[in-house]
């Protein structure tokens, strides 16, 4: 590293075309100082300065985040078949009679999960989460899951997407597109009436989702809106499944989980990238919904590996440091003096409090910054905002490197001849 570097020496023909006062992002290469500056090349010619490109360019360029792949990459992409072999199909389970469905933002390109719901004769339900099954197509130490390593996750900046994988998996391949075969691990578990897990098991399966839903979709027809005939028949499953949401979020709040109802925001940009607006994106029940049974697959996936003595991936969370609590503290009885919390473990209680106090969103952020940062860990642990200590990442290998790495342990731990793995609860 050239940490004092200010000057560094271009060759002629390393320059990529700059100009006299074009700025430039550069990299220094082997060989001798010439001139007393050390050698490098130009990589990339920046855009001109102030406008929303460049900043992102430069962003990109800090954090080595590439849009597309190379030729070998995309040749291996290209490579894997567009069609289920039959003798795929048989090693499988087929699920292709189960109506599967997906629901995502309205502009999304891929569909990685899928649900669906069967309601049990004494009133429990039995869920099922339906995930691309990225492995198959990935292998250790190809082409591909090398780049997936490097880049590590999928990155999104506004109006840029750069991808973990090829477009070819993500948005295709591997995308739960309806009325389309596709291969899928898919996790089912059973709840009692009131919301209590019975049981779970896994099991690789080809799927046909039968429709894509959005959000938006999702909510008014949850909100009571006529159906269109082609929704007609998921209305009744919707409806269960937002029953269901509700009770698996009461369970996780009666177990300590932190609930916080920040908005997210969203840039709305014009084709020149000029930012249009600042918009608070709407978390509604579709959403939670959602949110509810990923975070229900995780805990099954992370159940099934411990009493399997499986190594994976975890994803846990500490508690926060005592001495930011004490700060915090005292931030809240300034802001909100009529709500009393002693430690980290009445942060639940205290967000529940806050309801739609005016100071609830400053201290909803002040709590979310004296929170530790979640981390993937080898070993089982605690994961704080979720009051659990059975979590991971399972239900985003399209974009999380992580999650393609649980799913090779239960591709090797478990389905060397099997099709399925069942977990009892205890």
């Amino acid at each position: 590293r050239h940490e004092s570097v200010r000057e560094i020496h271009i060759e002629p023909g390393h320059d990529a075309g700059a100009d006299d006062g074009d700025r430039v992002l550069v990299r220094l290469v082997e060989g001798p100082s010439i001139g007393g500056l050390p050698p490098g090349k130009v990589l990339q010619v920046a855009l001109p300065e102030g406008t929303w490109q460049a900043d992102l360019q430069l962003v990109a360029a800090e954090f080595d985040l590439e849009e597309t792949f190379s030729e070998e990459v995309e040749a291996a992409a290209a490579a894997l078949p567009a069609q289920i072999s039959d003798a795929e199909i048989g090693r499988r389970t087929d699920r292709r009679d189960v109506p599967f469905f997906t629901i995502d933002p309205s502009d999304a390109k891929d569909h990685d999960d899928a649900v669906a719901l069967e309601l049990l004769p004494d009133g429990g339900f039995r869920l099922g989460v339906g995930i691309a099954d990225v492995s198959h197509f990935v292998r250790s130490n190809d082409p591909i899951d090398k780049e997936a390593y490097t880049r590590a996750t999928s990155t999104y900046l506004p109006g840029r997407t750069f991808p973990m994988i090829p477009e070819r998996l993500s948005n295709d391949l591997c995308s739960l597109r309806p009325e389309v075969d596709r291969l899928a691990k898919v996790v089912w578990i059973e709840f009692s009436p009131d919301g209590v897990v019975r049981g779970s098991e896994i099991e690789k399966a080809v799927i046909q989702s039968r429709r894509k839903f959005s959000y938006s979709e999702v909510q008014e027809l949850l909100d009571g809106a006529p159906p269109d005939p082609d929704e007609a028949e998921f209305v009744p499953v919707l409806i269960a499944m937002d029953r269901l949401r509700d009770l698996l979020h009461a369970r996780r709040l009666a177990r300590g989980a932190l609930d916080l109802d920040l908005s997210e925001m969203r840039l709305r940009l014009d084709d020149d990238g000029t930012v249009l607006d600042i918009e608070a994106r709407r978390r509604d029940r579709s959403h939670h919904m959602v949110e509810e049974f990923m975070l229900a697959a995780n805990e099954a996936v992370a159940r099934c590996a411990s009493e399997r003595g499986i190594a994976i991936l975890r994803r846990t969370h500490d508690e926060p440091p005592e001495e930011d609590v004490t700060k915090f503290l005292k931030l809240c009885r300034v802001l909100v003096p009529g709500v009393r919390i002693e430690s980290a473990r009445d942060f639940p209680r205290l967000v529940e409090l806050l309801g739609d106090d005016p100071a609830s969103p400053v201290i909803q952020l002040a709590l979310l910054r004296t929170l530790t940062r979640a981390e993937y860990a080898a070993g089982k642990g605690l994961h704080f905002a979720l009051a659990t200590d059975e979590y991971c990442h399972f239900t985003s290998p399209i974009r999380r490197y992580p999650d393609l790495q649980v799913h090779r342990a239960l591709d090797d731990a478990l389905f060397g001849g099997r099709a399925v793995l069942s977990e009892e609860a205890e």
